[in-house]
């Protein structure tokens, strides 16, 4: 089993949500034990594996990589987008309107929380079988947007190549053994 770490940069504000709302929050984030947010791994996923069956990818590769309701075990296993760097949670808030006219409906006032744009998060992946790797890189390079309302162009991102670990660590030692 190999070890790969995905990275990725937010272009636009994101919002993926918790599923809670609290205090004056309709829509909060997730997030992780240190309050930092975080993407769950349940979404993204979920996500690749949408933009991978619309490719025409064999439906038995993307069974492999993501399991299938047949009982049929995922080779793919990751953890959630956690933050490395990026700003605070940008609070949205909106509001339903009366029909042709500009004046806000009653009780319809809900904020959202985002996750600001130029945020990085990583991820770290275990790929079960090296011949999934291709496919793996299809639905990374297949998805450009994360969280609510992507499907309106909403939470776009930028995603680095998918890169094993180890050899990542190997290259740093060589450039450490070169450099002495």
């Amino acid at each position: 089993m190999k070890r790969y770490q995905l990275t990725v940069t937010l272009l636009e504000d994101l919002h993926t949500g918790s599923g809670t709302g609290a205090g004056d929050y309709d829509a909060l984030l997730a997030r992780d034990n240190n309050g930092k947010p975080m993407i769950p791994a349940s979404h993204w996923l979920r996500v690749w594996k949408y933009n991978l069956e619309r490719s025409g990818l064999h439906q038995s590769e993307i069974n492999k990589l993501f399991g299938a309701s047949n009982g049929q075990r995922k080779l793919l296993i990751a953890t959630g987008l956690y933050w490395q760097e990026g700003g605070d949670s940008l609070p949205w808030t909106s509001t339903s309107r009366d029909d042709f006219s500009r004046i806000a409906k009653e009780n319809t006032l809900r904020t959202k929380e985002f996750i600001p744009a130029g945020s990085i998060f990583t991820a770290t992946l275990w790929l079960r079988d090296d011949s999934l790797y291709d496919a793996l890189n299809t639905a990374r390079r297949l998805t450009d947007c994360l969280g609510a309302r992507r499907q309106r162009g909403d939470g776009r991102i930028k995603t680095s190549s998918v890169h094993d670990k180890n050899l990542a660590r190997l290259g740093l030692l060589v450039k450490r053994q070169k450099a002495k």
